[in-house]
């Protein structure tokens, strides 16, 4: 399942053969410890991205996978590992971002509680046919639709409570 990585013979040999040569052989250790990478400067860090929603399907993912495959060569080359990381992450992030959306954790959209029954109706179903292909109004047909059957729950129960209060008084 999982892919091993070979070196060619000749990048291997050619490690081997170099040494570093400001370092005495005495002082050089037997463990290779990895050195972690810098991190970026401030300059580099532009600004945070908000998070994407993922395919839920394996036959979403299996499309995601082609889009990458065949979208691959068209990235610049490994000689710029920066370059080709920042273009390759960005051409996944605009995919997934643009597929299936982004995931707002602050509500912009205030529920309107003050709209009637067949108010929040009409606004669920204009936002089920905007969002038919967009997943970008998931949120607010979500909140729509939690407003709604709060709505329908509240007059029912105060329908059954003047129905109670009129047989108490009958």
């Amino acid at each position: 399942m999982h892919k091993s990585l070979q070196l060619s013979q000749e990048v291997s040999e050619a490690e081997s053969n170099t040494t570093s040569p400001s370092i005495p052989d005495s002082q050089t250790s037997t463990t290779n410890h990895p050195q972690s990478p810098k991190p970026p400067s401030a300059e580099t860090i532009i600004s945070t991205l908000p998070g994407v929603k993922l395919p839920k399907t394996p036959a979403q993912w299996l499309e995601a996978n082609i889009f990458f495959q065949l979208l691959l060569k068209y990235l610049p080359g490994y000689d710029n590992l920066n370059e080709f990381t920042n273009a390759f992450q960005s051409m996944i992030y605009k995919y997934f971002a643009q597929n299936y959306g982004t995931v707002n954790l602050h509500n912009d959209q205030p529920t309107n509680t003050n709209k009637s029954v067949k108010g929040l109706k009409k606004q669920l179903k204009h936002l089920k046919v905007l969002g038919h292909n967009n997943h970008n109004f998931d949120k607010q047909i979500i909140n729509t639709r939690k407003t709604l059957r709060s709505k329908i729950l509240s007059l029912k129960l105060s329908k059954r409570e003047e129905k109670y209060q009129q047989s108490l008084l009958n």
